[in-house]
């Protein structure tokens, strides 16, 4: 999925709970508005990215996503539903996480975010892709 789009805030989202590793991620979301997609459907004009903001060596060459950034986003979509509270609220739980589901995508490889001013690499794949039609 390609989406030329305008990140418009970088928000930090809570972390996981389980044990403490000097590779954890540091989760953040990055709100995008979406000019077009070119492979794969998405109906809505705006879209979440999670992306770590960790700079540890599993992550650091992940993109880290601005207000501002814009350019040509290869994203991977992901489902999530929260997880239950308690035990004894299990049942209603399950049901209502089923029914609350949602998705979000990462962009975890360097190749996944190209500035619109960077030359060659996704845009010379668009438009060459453009000109077949």
């Amino acid at each position: 999925m390609r989406a030329a789009t305008n990140a418009e805030s970088a928000s930090s989202t809570p972390e996981p709970m389980g044990p403490i590793s000097e590779h954890t991620p540091h989760w953040r979301e990055a709100h995008l508005e979406i000019d077009d997609v070119h492979k794969g459907e998405h109906s809505s004009s705006t879209a979440v990215i999670r992306f770590p903001a960790s700079t540890d060596v599993r992550w650091y060459k992940a993109p880290k996503f601005e207000p501002g950034h814009q350019g040509f986003f290869m994203l991977r979509k992901h489902t999530s539903s929260s997880t239950p509270a308690s035990k004894g609220r299990r049942r209603a739980a399950k049901k209502k996480a089923a029914d609350a589901t949602t998705s979000h995508f990462t962009a975890l490889h360097p190749n996944d975010f190209q500035p619109y001013t960077q030359p060659g690499g996704v845009r010379r794949i668009i438009e060459s892709a453009n000109e077949d039609e």
